[in-house]
């Protein structure tokens, strides 16, 4: 079978016709054709067993979180919600990476949830709260923290994670020193650049 003359439409069904017959290698050829990314993800496990399924499973659901915290960025700058309704959206995206990285071991779900917590600060200030602006600051401190504290790779013992290798690239500022000009870049935050409380993340972050 000429794979690129099929209708895409036609794809799962073939690949589902090798599955029924046990020939998981064609099925897995077909699979890798399918343009539907996430039909393609869901046929796959079921073609796959074992350690190749786990594997593939949790890839898969790692690789959703992007587009949701794309979306939610996108939510974020929208007109539609108010700022408070905009820290709730933030709280929701941190938990689902809370979710994900229970035990504090994956890296990009750690700055992810830093750069949310600057944007609770910046959204804090626009409803005059600096208590809870500085509060969002000194958490997103803690998260660069632990990232540079974190091996340069292995594996998360998260029961989503725990079959993902990661490789956290070395020789590169280290995640304090992002955040820190993150923050320095963040205008929005002028307004209690000279407080005390201020100083003292902003010493959490230096070198």
């Amino acid at each position: 079978t000429d794979l690129n003359a099929l209708s895409p439409n036609a794809l799962p069904q073939l690949c589902w016709a090798y599955v029924s017959l046990g020939e998981s290698k064609k099925a897995k050829q077909v699979a890798g054709q399918i343009h539907g990314k996430y039909e393609g993800q869901r046929i796959w496990c079921q073609i796959v067993q074992g350690e190749e399924l786990i594997a593939h499973a949790q890839n898969s659901i790692i690789q959703t979180l992007p587009n949701i915290h794309f979306m939610v960025k996108h939510l974020l700058q929208s007109e539609g919600y108010t700022p408070r309704e905009k820290i709730a959206l933030c709280q929701k995206m941190i938990r689902v990476y809370d979710t994900f990285y229970e035990c504090r071991e994956w890296p990009l779900g750690m700055i992810c949830s830093y750069q949310l917590y600057v944007q609770i600060a910046v959204l804090s200030l626009c409803l005059h709260d600096r208590t809870a602006c500085l509060n969002a600051l000194d958490k997103a401190a803690d998260l660069a923290l632990q990232i540079d504290s974190l091996p340069t790779e292995g594996r998360p013992s998260s029961l989503l994670l725990n079959r993902v290798d990661f490789q956290y690239l070395t020789g590169y500022e280290p995640e304090r020193g992002c955040l820190r000009r993150y923050i320095e870049a963040e205008s929005a935050l002028d307004p209690i650049r000279q407080t005390e409380e201020y100083g003292r993340v902003m010493e959490k972050l230096a070198d």
